[in-house]
Formats: C-alpha cells, structure tokens, sequence
C-alpha cells in the first residue's frame, strides 16, 4: 500500500525521525537512543500514530502481522545508524509495541470483551483488558539456531517458526539425514513467558463462570506483571489445534494471544486525567466544611443508621500509608474490620456494596472458600507439565479489599491461611518446589453470625462466635450490631457502640 507521501516504511521511518510532541521535541528519536539490552523495545502511543498518518490505522486493521514485520524491519534499519554493534547483538529483540489506545481511536472490532471472542477475530489485532491470574516461569526460546552435521561438521542455520524444534531434514553438503547437532553458542534465543488472563469480575455478566484467555510473552515484556494485576493486553489473535488423549488431531482448535504490549491498568489509573467538570466540582466538594458526613452517608444509602460503621468503612475505603519502624520493619497503614452481628442487619448488603463501590474490591462467602482461593494456589500446566501458581482472592484484591461473608463459617484450617495476609500483607507460598511470596496489600472487610443465632450480650465476643484470639486481633475495629426489640413490639438495630440506631419496622 502506497499513498502520495510514500510507501509505509518511509512513512514510519519519517515518522520515527520527526515526530514532535507538545513541547516540539523529537519523541521517538529520543526513544530510540534509550535502546539497550535491557529496553530492547520501542513503544508507540498508537494516537501519534494514526495522527501523523492515517493510513497505518488501516493497515494495523487489515494486517497487523505484516505492520509489525515493517515496523520492526524500519527499525532496525534506523537504529543500525545509530548503535550498529547494538543491533548486531539484539537483532530478534527489536520490536515496536503499540501503546495506549484510546477508545476514540481504536476501531470497533479492535475492543473486544475476553467473552466476546470469536473466529472472526483470529489472525487480528485485539485488545483486552482482565485479571492475571496465573504465569510461567520465564524460558529462553529458541528463534534461530545453527546446527552442525555431524559427519562432516557443516554448519546450518535454521529459523525456527511458531515456537517448533525443527532440524534440517538432512546436511546440505554432505546429504546425509543424520541426526544435527544444536550449537548454543552461535543460536539465538529470546525470553518466553505464558500468562492467563481472566474477566474482572465487574464485567461478569450474572450467574456466568469467568472466561480466561492464555497470552504468550515474548522478549522484554516477560515479568513486568504479575497474579493479580489488573492488565491490558494488545496482541495478535492466533491459534493451536487440539489433540485427543492418545495425540490424535482434532478439527477443534484453541485460541491464545500472542502480544505485543502489556499495560498494567493500576499505573495508569493513578496518573489517568480530571476533565474541567470534575475539578470544578472536586473543589466544590472541598469547600463544604461538612464533606466528610456526606462521605460517610453515601455509603450503602439503602441502610438507614450505622453512622458509625459506615465512617470506619470510609476511612477503610481511603486507607492510609505504611509507617517505617526502627530495625528495618513497618507498620501497616491498612485496616481490617469485622462486623458481628444478628441476621437481617445489613452486614451482607454493606459488604456487597462496599465491593462494588471500591476500584479494586472483591466479595466471597466464607462457606465456600478455601485456603489456596483466598491466598494462592499451585497448579499442574497441562501443555508443559510444569507447576504455576495461580492467585486466590486477597492477592487478586492487593491495594484493594476484600469483603468475606459468612466469615464464622469458615473452617478454620483455610481461616489461618489469611493471618500472614491480614498482619504483614503478603502471601508466602513453599509447594510443589515453588517458593514465592505474593503482594496482598488488602483491607479485610469481614462479616459474622453469633453461634446460637443472635448476639448474647451478657457474653463475651469470643464466646459469642467461638472465632480465636489470634485472628480477633487482627482486626482494628469490630462492630457489634444487635436486633433488639422495645415494649411495642418494633425492631431496633443499634451498633456496638450504642449511640446509633435505625428504624426497622
């Protein structure tokens, strides 16, 4: 394809050497010098793109593998003008990765929902956003490799495709189909890495399971993510057949997304940007002396009273920073709280909406929970054979919270899987050979019954919920809420700390 200014690679390689940004300084050519072999890629805002050259929108929607191949060949070429030794060293390295797409910017079939993929997208550049739920240990994969006969030590190259072993099926000087030798030394390998990404539970359409999707990772994009993170991924849409048990092929196939960039959702969010409106009316907001009230009552509106628990839930919601100790050590700045109280007091209602309201915020019952969903698990790789772990629910919540109903009903061998996550916020995992530790910077925000039903207030807490001493003190703040009635005959729910109380009936 070729439009008046020219063919593609002159056009992105004009756009590599000249492209401004805002403050009129040459972007890319500044990228480019930055190349190492550490950063052995160039990432491109996909609106600089598309704005300097319209055409390469229809080309990376049309053919987006052979955009990449001219993309990456343009810049090698480039950079062999600048750091030639460089080049020589990390040629297969090279790559250009498409970076922050922006919904005015992608077309329609570019967006595509973890559920909604389908065969009209195989071969196309997708983008998908989710959990990361599990990833590999990273392996070198071998791209090109040279081979030496061994009857008469001839050396072959051979390119290696789709990720196969492949030997030449016989030398080429001698014609004998003996078996080659692999030379390590003059083959080239890159690093590999498969990850699987499930939906967020928000977009979890109701009563569905959560699709998940495989993604390999490729060159320096390896390891920058890890379980739990929330993740966009752009990449090519590709596909590997399926085999019966005894190795016969099927005409079913299985999809997987070969990428090309990965973004962390988190980092952005924190640097994503206020429009005009929302400024004008955050500093609105800032100047009414009785904000904080407004804070506390906009929590579970549907509830009428827990003053009270509701401002500790927003101060759980706001969290605070982790304080430095002396000897090395810190103190958490995340709260845990747990509300104990009679059935029909709201404690599930609270707890469900505090897990909609939060960025990061998810709800499980303790009743069907066990300890490698709470905290991680160890799981067998079908394709490799290799162990993986795979995060449970505190590490896919890290630097958010947690909501755990029915927390009493919990056996207690999975509840003290969670008291490294409540005190130090980290999960340790030693299993299968795999020693790791995971981030579970997480706010507990849990829920449960008195033993006998309703809350005997001439007990004491322990003996009203049979729950130990050293999971009780890993919590902040526990709300006691009783369901009392008065010589009327009315409902009346008052929190532990006896000064608020709702109507109920």
């Amino acid at each position: 394809m070729t439009t008046e200014r020219g063919s593609p690679e002159e056009l992105f390689e004009e756009f590599l050497r000249t492209y401004k940004d805002r403050h009129n300084e040459l972007l890319y050519w500044k990228s480019l010098q930055r190349i190492s072999t550490e950063e052995t890629s160039l990432r491109v805002n996909f609106g600089d793109l598309t704005r300097f050259e319209p055409v390469f929108m229809q080309l990376v929607t049309e053919d987006p593998e052979s955009f990449f191949e001219m993309a990456d060949r343009v810049l090698r070429s480039v950079l062999r003008t600048l750091k030639r030794e460089l080049v020589e060293d990390i040629e297969e390295e090279l790559r250009v990765r498409l970076v922050n797409f922006a919904e005015e910017e992608m077309h329609r079939d570019m967006r595509v929902k973890l559920r909604y993929i389908r065969s009209k997208h195989i071969g196309r550049l997708i983008r998908v956003d989710g959990i990361m739920m599990r990833a590999s240990e990273v392996k070198p994969l071998l791209v090109n490799a040279t081979f030496q006969c061994r009857v008469c030590m001839t050396e072959i190259p051979q390119e290696q495709e789709e990720g196969r072993y492949t030997e030449p099926a016989q030398c080429l000087t001698c014609g004998k189909k003996t078996p080659m030798k692999l030379l390590l030394e003059q083959s080239r390998f890159i690093d590999w890495q498969k990850v699987r990404i499930q939906e967020r539970p928000e977009e979890l359409p109701a009563g569905q399971m959560p699709r998940s999707v495989d993604v390999v990772l490729m060159g320096d994009i390896v390891d920058i993510s890890r379980p739990g993170d929330m993740v966009k991924i752009t990449g090519l849409l590709k596909t590997t057949p399926d085999f019966t048990r005894r190795g016969g092929r099927l005409a079913t196939f299985r999809v997987f997304i070969e990428a090309n960039s990965v973004e962390i959702a988190e980092k952005e969010y924190e640097l994503q940007e206020l429009s005009p409106e929302d400024r004008e009316r955050i500093d609105e907001l800032s100047k009414d002396p009785f904000v904080h009230k407004r804070i506390f009552r906009s929590i579970a509106p549907s509830i009428q009273g827990y003053d009270l628990v509701k401002e500790s839930i927003a101060l759980l919601l706001f969290g605070g920073g982790d304080r430095p100790l002396p000897g090395g050590t810190q103190m958490r700045g995340r709260s845990n709280i747990l509300m104990i109280g009679d059935p029909g007091t709201g404690k599930s209602q609270i707890l469900k909406f505090v897990a909609g309201l939060a960025s990061r915020g998810l709800y499980t019952s303790g009743k069907g929970t066990t300890a490698a969903g709470l905290t991680a698990a160890v799981v067998h790789e079908t394709d490799t054979g290799a162990m993986t772990l795979e995060a449970g629910a505190l590490v896919l919540a890290d630097q958010g919270i947690a909501c755990i109903d029915e927390f009493d009903k919990m056996d207690p061998n999975d509840r003290t899987a969670i008291h490294e996550a409540m005190e130090q916020h980290t999960v340790s995992i030693a299993k299968a050979g795999i020693v790791a530790t995971l981030n579970a910077r997480t706010s507990i925000l849990a829920a449960a019954n008195p033993i006998l039903g309703r809350y005997n207030i001439n007990e004491s807490l322990q003996n009203n919920t049979r729950l130990p001493v050293t999971i009780l003190s890993r919590f902040d703040l526990v709300w006691i809420m009783i369901d009392t009635v008065d010589e009327t005959g009315r409902f009346h729910t008052k929190n532990g700390s006896g000064k608020t109380d709702s109507h109920r009936g």
